[in-house]
């Protein structure tokens, strides 16, 4: 099989990718720096997407990560994602500072700097069937649908609320309860 110079930097990113990806997974959080931090959560975006089904993706062209608040993740995900596709769709990246659009996402990544209502967060996220991402402590226990933290080990490890994912009319693969702790009952 031949491969195409765009086919080589394609594999080639992606085992780097793969790569950060095992390296954040088992090296301490005090060994890793911020870029390789939002790195490997912006590689999740891709990741979950997969394995994820919303009910009206085939109605756009473009597939859209929304970040409230601010984070590194942001710029560095433009950075990542720049003439991508996930699920043969643009991608398309909206900063957000209030809750006014944020149900125009696929899916919404809540930073930690983010202060705003949680609450009325994931209603938004449940009533527009938008994946909801956050990086703080409790936000799984709260409904937000998949949260990112650190084990006592300092690793990257997250949380999935499979009840608020349903609630969102999403369907997902049954093997991502596997991977994350389940939380939300």
């Amino acid at each position: 099989m031949y491969f195409t110079v765009i086919d080589k930097q394609k594999y080639s990113y992606a085992i780097k990718l793969s790569l950060i990806v095992l390296v954040s997974l088992l090296l301490p959080k005090t060994l890793i720096n911020s870029d390789i931090e939002y790195e490997v959560k912006a590689s999740f975006f891709h990741h979950f997407s997969k394995s994820i089904t919303w009910p009206n993706i085939a109605n756009s062209n473009n597939f859209v990560i929304g970040v409230l608040g601010d984070s590194e993740i942001f710029e560095i995900s433009q950075k990542i994602y720049k003439n991508s596709k996930i699920l043969n769709k643009n991608v398309i990246f909206e900063k957000f500072t209030n809750l006014d659009k944020c149900g125009n996402c696929n899916i919404l990544f809540i930073s930690k700097d983010f202060s705003g209502d949680i609450e009325k967060v994931v209603t938004i996220c449940q009533k527009n069937s938008v994946l909801s991402m956050g990086e703080s402590k409790g936000l799984g226990e709260q409904g937000i649908m998949i949260n990112f933290y650190f084990t006592y080990e300092g690793t990257t490890a997250f949380e999935i609320n499979p009840k608020s994912i349903m609630q969102a009319k999403l369907d997902f693969d049954l093997h991502l309860l596997n991977l994350g702790k389940v939380v939300g009952g």
